[in-house]
């Protein structure tokens, strides 16, 4: 799916069952195993940035995760 966003200039992870980790750590995995549409912004320290989630049905703007990317990049 990162293919039909055009080329992505940064690392992406998917977290899903049977894994699911990290999204049941974060209280956003199922009980059917799907998780809910989250975008996660962590810099280089680890450090959460940006989280925002969705229902799984629910396509989110990605304006906001872009802006964050950017400030976190510029160091604000």
């Amino acid at each position: 799916w990162t293919r039909e966003m055009g080329g992505l200039w940064f690392p992406v992870a998917s977290d899903f069952w049977p894994h699911g980790g990290l999204a049941k750590k974060l209280g956003i995995l199922r009980s059917d195993g799907t998780a809910e549409r989250a975008l996660i912004l962590v810099d280089k320290c680890g450090i959460i940035r940006f989280l925002d989630v969705h229902d799984i049905n629910v396509r989110p703007d990605l304006g906001p995760l872009i802006e964050a990317m950017k400030k976190t990049h510029d160091g604000q």
